[in-house]
């Protein structure tokens, strides 16, 4: 209210109205007292831009198609970060989550009811906490919960620009691991319903590699090129994931980019579950078991990777794909795109 910003005024109002929907929202009284009732709320569409870029803290970058925020509505809200923030202190620099509208299509599994020892050095065993639990790599055995990344370790945004057509952001996450680990993620955003994430790791050792990806319930794991439109043969095509959000198809595509005669990255599908000791709240009530599903990549014993992840949204879910010289294309109109799948880059072909 102080500032007389519009945009903000707008912001409160939304949430205001969706808050004092939901029985189950708990509604601050304080927050009447900043509500400006003469301040005329303003569409952030125009505004605001549709990706920015936040480089201090939790280095976080956002895109988006739009600023609906309605239940019906179908943008799509690509979100990542390459830091840690004080507060919300997840072992997750790295971690992308992807939205469509109200629904979750690519997951931050959020918080349990906090135990007891959650805020001691024990809290990467449960995988809320943890790399494993979030959509980023992590390196070694199942001995080192963290993954191999630094208790508090944080990356950087490298590089960051937006277009009126698409985002494209790097993160330089090797400061966020022990070690002489070299890792990236590359990610572009072609609006609207096609984004891609090329994930590198240059290792000082041959080690074990995994990448999550938390999907929705009912997503469907496929061998190969099964499931994608038009099947064309994308050289290092590990794995296809099928699924819809809230009615809109959404079909992502597992690359092995990696090349130089390394073993090519096997893909499974799993479920997280609570592990005692590391599964009761502070109350002594057992965690509630949510099973939450993810699709993984690993490889083991390699002295690095590229991965890329290609999630396609809507109609880019459905338009016949094809594959030429390293560079993928599909869509039509509006909606065409060209992407390089050879682990060189993530510019459209």
């Amino acid at each position: 209210a102080a500032a007389r910003d519009g945009v903000a005024q707008w912001l409160y109002l939304v949430n205001a109205g969706r808050r004092l929907a939901d029985p189950e929202e708990r509604v601050n009284p304080r927050e009447l007292g900043w509500l400006d009732a003469s301040l005329a709320p303003e569409d952030p569409a125009g505004a605001l831009p549709l990706a920015t870029a936040y480089r201090d803290e939790g280095a976080i970058v956002v895109s988006r198609t739009g600023w609906d925020l309605s239940a019906g509505s179908t943008d799509v809200v690509v979100a990542a970060k390459a830091g840690r923030e004080g507060n919300h202190a997840d072992h997750d620099p790295g971690n992308l989550t992807l939205d469509l509208g109200p629904h979750r299509v690519l997951r931050d599994l959020g918080k349990p009811r906090y135990p007891a020892d959650y805020f001691s050095p024990d809290r990467p065993r449960y995988y809320t906490d943890a790399p494993r639990g979030h959509n980023v790599l992590f390196f070694g055995g199942d001995g080192d919960p963290l993954g191999g990344m630094k208790p508090g370790g944080a990356g950087s945004v490298a590089s960051f620009e937006d277009t009126p057509g698409a985002a494209r952001f790097a993160f330089d996450l090797s400061a966020a691991y022990t070690g002489d680990r070299r890792v990236t993620r590359r990610v572009v955003h072609l609006r609207p319903g096609v984004i891609a994430a090329l994930d590198a790791a240059e290792l000082p050792a041959p080690e074990r590699v995994r990448l999550r990806w938390h999907v929705p319930e009912g997503a469907e794991l496929l061998a190969g090129a099964a499931g994608v439109p038009g099947g064309p043969g994308v050289p290092g095509l590990v794995g296809v994931v099928r699924f819809d959000a809230g009615g809109t198809p959404v079909l992502g595509l597992l690359i092995d980019a990696s090349g130089g005669g390394r073993a090519a990255a096997a893909v499974t599908a799993g479920r997280h579950a609570w592990e005692p000791p590391y599964d009761t709240a502070r109350t002594g009530e057992k965690l509630e078991q949510k099973r939450e599903p993810y699709v993984q990549l690993s490889a083991d014993r390699v002295g690095g990777v590229a991965w890329l992840s290609v999630w396609l949204v809507g109609d880019a879910a459905t338009a016949p794909l094809t594959h030429a010289g390293g560079v993928l294309s599909g869509g039509a109109g509006a909606d065409a795109f060209r992407l390089r799948t050879d682990g060189s880059g993530l510019l459209p072909g």
